[in-house]
C-alpha cells in the first residue's frame, strides 16, 4: 500500500473551509433568530391592537375606571414595540460586526 504526500498548502485550506463554514452556521443561525423574533414582536404588537380594539367593540367606554384588559392590550402593543426595535438594533450590530 503507498502512502501519499497531500501538498503542503492543502491543510490550510481545510482550516480555513471548516472556519468559513462556522461562520456560515453561526450567521444563519442568527439570522433565523432574528426572523423568527421579529415576526413574534409584530406578532404580539398587532395582537395588543386587536385585543384593544375588540374589547373597546365589546365592552365599551362603559364605567368609573378603565377596565384590565385595556392595561394588557397597552402593554402588548408597548411590548411589542420595545421587543421589535432592540431586535433590530441587535441585528444592526451583528452586521456592523461581521463587515468591520
Amino acid at each position: 500500500m503507498e502512502v501519499t504526500e497531500q501538498e503542503p498548502g492543502m491543510e490550510y485550506e481545510q482550516d480555513v473551509d471548516e472556519e468559513w463554514l462556522r461562520g456560515e452556521q453561526e450567521y444563519m443561525a442568527f439570522t433565523d433568530r432574528v426572523a423568527r423574533h421579529r415576526v413574534m414582536s409584530v406578532l404580539l404588537f398587532f395582537g395588543g391592537l386587536t385585543l384593544g380594539m375588540g374589547m373597546k367593540a365589546w365592552v365599551g367606554q362603559e364605567g368609573d375606571g378603565r377596565a384590565l384588559i385595556y392595561y394588557v392590550a397597552d402593554l402588548m402593543v408597548w411590548a411589542g414595540i420595545i421587543w421589535l426595535v432592540i431586535n433590530e438594533a441587535r441585528n444592526l450590530w451583528f452586521h456592523r460586526k461581521l463587515g468591520g
